[in-house]
């Protein structure tokens, strides 16, 4: 009864780590989320810049 005991307190334990590490990354990835910023690129597509049509306007070596 004593090793049965042992083994259930051992897979209990292993459970409870399990649950904090899963609880630990979840935090984690909120927080690198948080930190992350998202950039809208679809407004900046309208303004499409060409570099070669004021060429004629900008001196050598520019």
């Amino acid at each position: 009864k004593a090793d049965a005991e042992h083994r259930a307190a051992e897979l209990q334990r292993r459970r409870q780590e399990a649950e904090r590490r899963r609880a630990r990354e979840a935090r984690e990835e909120a927080q690198a989320a948080r930190r992350a910023q998202v950039i809208e690129l679809m407004e900046r597509r309208k303004e499409v810049y060409d570099q070669y049509t004021d060429a004629h306007q900008r001196a050598a070596g520019d």
